[in-house]
């Protein structure tokens, strides 16, 4: 199962074992009385007329199995947030980017990721990333108990791989990981484009600076003996300063600034150099929990009940003060270029505000963000809504547990639930994200495309803790991986500036199958036999809700002695017609802390709830442009219609070709006919006269003579063999010209059908081949052309038939 990111579900190969699931023996023969008791009763639990019993410790989802050993999984976390710039970057990451060539290091790098995990394991906030690894050197050599020349080739490894990663902190996986990525992804985002921003103020303003220096140095208290014993410092006692200014005074004063100019620049350079000692990369956190302190922010914190009209006032008031520093900043570049028109700019620049910036200024407005859960946020909706609909870039992250109803003030589980994905979206005008600190990068890229962008952005975080307040089965991160498989946080990006249509606006990048309802994986199991079998199982919001404190209710665990055709599973019995789950109780594979697999029946409830979410996964998709009816009812349209034109030049084409064959048909048998008439008036038909005829009288001119004895007429003379051929009809004969090359009759004797030069069939060897496989030639041939003649083997079987088939051919 893929429950995370780019290192999902690697096992540490330090542990490894055959864990395989084992099968149960299905139940033979009819059920006995205590086994359709039960049935009884868990159809009554299903339809919530009976509690079921309490569930044996240590059930998981069949599907998370291996995953039972926290320990044993390799995860993102602690992720390596770099001082500077640089991309966050896993923990293994980390070690093999930085680890010296030592064997003795790479061999055991697995081994101190290890360790840097557990030792991080209660960590809330970050932590300075070379410490950690410091202090992790102790254990590892504990563990690896080395000799002393080993031990020291380790350390001064070590040592190496620790200088050589840049400044940085380790974030663990906590409830507020999702805010510290996100403040991170503003220190990275802006602060290069600060810096640009930051030396062109300090231009401007040194730039004015040297404008007034220039205008006090011209000006007549400057040139007074006063003014110029000042100037000179401590060498005004070797000249005579009286006598200077009198010199000095007596030429000509040009370029002095008027008063009202040098007023303005110098409140330009005051505005200027007041924000340049500012810290701008700091974002403004609007909050609602009094110990967000304690959270280890780089952030300036606010706390108010409404956070989203707090977020607003809060935006206001920054970007009021940084549009001022820009209208500082543009009016110092028009006198510098003395482009200063007081008719046209002050008027101008009396209603600027950050509207009125360019991309690159809008860029660089303090970044405000509303940070909440869900609950309150979905009691915001209003307020939500207006900060949404302002058009003001804030940024809103709320938590949001995927087994919770944020909609819902008591039992949120038996209501639909309200999904703050689609409301965002339904505002048209902001990016939402819902995405998971489980998969930083996901997350990440969100938050940058947000930053990026001039809108207000919503991001759903998917929160790991229980809805009860206990810790998760199988750890935070692996359960938020595992509401990702179910259905139950799928993630999504929409941004309105990518296009028009939901298709090119939506986002639906790293869901695992994303086409189907639900993720399908294969599990290998035993059987009860012990003989290795696999199973494809559906990961479904019912496996997740196993998970789930808040949920245990809703599961009754399946004697063995029941059989499964009273059972279907979830993903089953929702794709199935509702007559046809009758008498049939949903459930999920399930496994127990010895290791064997379970079938775990839930209720009704459940089942609702499962086929809530899994609508809301089929609206996303649809949305995605993932089997969007409308595209499949054109593309179904566009079928029919090709189908139809094909068809109906398929007809037209063979009606010609019919027509064609029939006129050559035609033609080619008054050929024959005009041959064979040719042929037998070419005869000599003498020798047919009956015996004893009359002979013609002999010439008058002969001479008299004896009668001579009468002979007996001879008999006519047998035509040529050739000629008795060619009038015979009994023989098989092909119309060679018909033939369209098909091999049908080919294929059947290669020695009776033979292809000519021109690749038209003709008979080969009439002696090679049957009666029957002439019939059968004659009847597939779809020229018409073989004519199968009458049988030569009187004795082969079934000549009867054979001879009334081949009367149409002949």
């Amino acid at each position: 199962m893929n429950v995370q990111d780019n290192h999902a579900d690697r096992v540490d190969p330090l542990h490894k074992a055959d864990a395989r699931p084992k099968l149960q023996a299905a139940p033979a023969g009819d059920l006995p009385l205590s086994a359709r008791e039960q049935l009884r009763l868990i159809q009554s639990f299903f339809v919530g007329q009976s509690a079921a019993p309490a569930l044996p410790s240590g059930l998981y989802p069949a599907l998370l199995s291996a995953f039972r050993d926290e320990s044993r999984v390799r995860t993102t976390y602690p992720l390596y947030l770099p001082q500077g710039e640089g991309a966050c970057l896993a923990l293994d990451e980390l070690l093999e980017g930085a680890a010296p060539a030592v064997r003795l290091l790479t061999d055991n790098l697995k081994r101190a990721e290890r360790l840097i995990r557990v030792s991080m394991r209660e960590a809330t906030r970050p932590v300075a990333a070379k410490a950690a690894l410091e202090a992790v050197l102790a254990p590892l050599l504990q563990e690896l108990s080395l000799r002393e020349a080993h031990a020291a080739e380790l350390s001064a490894a070590w040592n190496t791989l620790v200088q050589a990663i840049p400044e940085g902190t380790l974030l663990p996986y906590g409830e507020h990981a999702a805010l510290q990525l996100f403040l991170h992804a503003v220190r990275q985002h802006r602060a290069g484009e600060l810096a640009a921003f930051k030396g062109r103020v300090l231009e401007v303003k040194n730039k004015l600076t040297a404008m007034l220096l220039t205008d006090t140095a011209k000006r007549p208290e400057a040139r007074s003996a006063e003014g110029l014993s000042r100037s000179l410092g401590g060498s005004g006692s070797l000249l005579n300063a009286g006598g200077l200014a009198k010199a000095v005074s007596q030429r000509t004063q040009t370029g002095v600034l008027s008063q009202v100019r040098r007023e303005r620049i110098q409140r330009i350079v005051s505005a200027l150099e007041l924000w340049a000692m500012v810290d701008d990369t700091r974002a403004t956190v609007v909050h609602s929990d009094p110990a967000a302190s304690g959270w280890g922010l780089h952030a300036d914190l606010h706390q108010a009940d409404d956070v989203f009209t707090a977020a607003v006032t809060a935006f206001d008031g920054k970007a009021a003060q940084f549009a001022h520093v820009v209208r500082s900043l543009r009016a110092g570049e028009l006198e510098i270029s003395g482009s200063w028109n007081p008719d046209v700019h002050e008027p101008w620049f009396a209603g600027f505000d950050w509207q009125g910036f360019s991309r690159g200024e809008f860029m660089l407005l303090p970044v405000v963000v509303a940070y909440s859960d869900a609950h309150h946020t979905a009691a915001g909706l209003q307020s939500l809504s207006k900060l949404i609909l302002s058009g003001r870039p804030i940024h809103v992250v709320t938590s949001s547990h995927p087994a919770e109803n944020p909609g819902s003030a008591g039992d949120g589980a038996s209501s639909y639930r309200l999904e703050l994905g689609l409301v965002g979206i339904g505002l048209r005008q902001a990016f939402v994200q819902q995405s998971a600190a489980a998969r930083p990068g996901h997350l990440v890229r969100g938050y940058l495309e947000a930053l990026t962008g001039t809108r207000s952005s919503l991001h759903l975080v998917g929160s790991d803790q229980q809805l009860d307040g206990s810790a998760a089965k199988i750890g935070a991160w692996l359960h938020a991986g595992a509401a990702l498989e179910g259905r139950a946080h799928p993630f999504f990006r929409f941004s309105p500036e990518q296009g028009s249509s939901f298709a090119t606006q939506l986002d639906f990048d790293g869901n695992e199958a994303a086409e189907a309802d639900w993720a399908q994986y294969p599990l290998e199991a035993l059987d009860a036999g012990g003989k290795a079998v696999t199973l494809p199982l559906s990961f479904t919001y019912a496996d997740f809700a196993l998970l789930e404190v808040a949920h245990q209710g809703d599961f009754f665990v399946v004697p063995a002695a029941i059989p499964d055709t009273h059972l279907l599973t979830v993903s089953e019995w929702l794709s199935l017609p509702a007559e046809e789950t009758v008498g049939r109780v949903p459930f999920v594979w399930g496994i127990d802390a010895g290791g064997t697999l379970q079938r775990v029946a839930i209720s009704r409830r459940l089942v609702l709830l499962t086929r809530d979410r899994l609508s809301t996964w089929n609206t996303l998709q649809e949305m995605a442009g993932i089997h969007d009816p409308y595209a499949i009812q054109a593309a179904e349209t566009a079928w029919e219609s090709a189908r139809a034109e094909a068809k109906a030049e398929l007809a037209q084409l063979t009606n010609a070709h019919l027509a064609e064959l029939e006129r050559v048909r035609e033609e080619e048998a008054d050929e024959a006919m005009r041959r064979l008439t040719a042929v037998l008036l070419e005869q000599d038909f003498a020798g047919l006269a009956p015996t004893g005829a009359p002979k013609a009288a002999a010439p008058a001119a002969a001479a008299p003579a004896a009668p001579a004895p009468v002979a007996e007429a001879a008999p006519a003379a047998a035509p040529p063999a050739a000629e008795e051929e060619a009038l015979s009809f009994d023989d098989p004969y092909i119309d060679s010209f018909l033939c369209t090359s098909c091999s049908e009759c080919v294929n059947i004797n290669k020695l009776l059908f033979v292809y000519d030069g021109n690749k038209q069939a003709t008979i080969g060897d009439a002696s090679a081949g049957s009666f029957k496989e002439l019939v059968s030639a004659a009847e597939k041939c779809p020229a018409r052309c073989i004519h199968p003649g009458k049988p030569k083997n009187a004795s082969e079987p079934g000549l009867a038939e054979l001879i009334q088939r081949a009367t149409p051919f002949n």
